[in-house]
């Protein structure tokens, strides 16, 4: 499991297209102006195994402890529904943690489950 945040980003004015090769004459390459508008930031979590090829990502708004119970929730009960035991590997991120699940009023046995 990653987390990382991106911001989302618009242009003011259109990209001007590329210019393909005319003859000697060389192309360019498509030109995007500077200047941008900032549309807000989104909160990407990332859950993956590499021994089935597996990954989903999920996209949210904010970056709360909330969030990221309900995508371990998502992960627990629609990803593996079958699984007696999933090993989910974190980082030391503040919201990684058990009493998240608590706040976003995780069904019992599935807390339990992440807290073993």
């Amino acid at each position: 499991m990653d987390e990382a945040s991106r911001q989302i980003l618009s242009d003011l004015s259109e990209p001007l297209p590329p210019r393909p090769k005319r003859g000697q004459k060389t192309g360019t390459w498509k030109r995007v102006d500077d200047k941008y508008v900032r549309e807000g930031v989104r909160s990407l979590l990332l859950f993956y195994n590499p021994l089935e090829g597996w990954r989903r990502i999920g996209c949210r708004t904010s970056r709360t402890r909330a969030d990221w119970a309900e995508e371990v929730r998502r992960l627990l009960e629609d990803d593996y529904p079958q699984a007696e035991t999933v090993t989910l590997v974190c980082d030391n991120l503040n919201t990684h943690a058990v009493p998240a699940c608590i706040i976003a009023s995780m069904p019992k046995p599935l807390a339990i489950c992440v807290a073993a």
